[in-house]
């Protein structure tokens, strides 16, 4: 447990950049997603 702690705290500024990065990504796709609203 305390590898991956370490890691984390160590590489917060990639682990940031990556989920940023992801976010981005998410924005610019959600016109793509079909919503079916048909409930039956």
């Amino acid at each position: 447990m305390k590898r991956l702690t370490d890691f984390i705290v160590n590489k917060r500024i990639v682990i940031l950049a990556v989920m940023l990065i992801l976010t981005a990504v998410s924005i610019f796709l959600i016109p793509k997603v079909g919503v079916n609203s048909d409930m039956t």
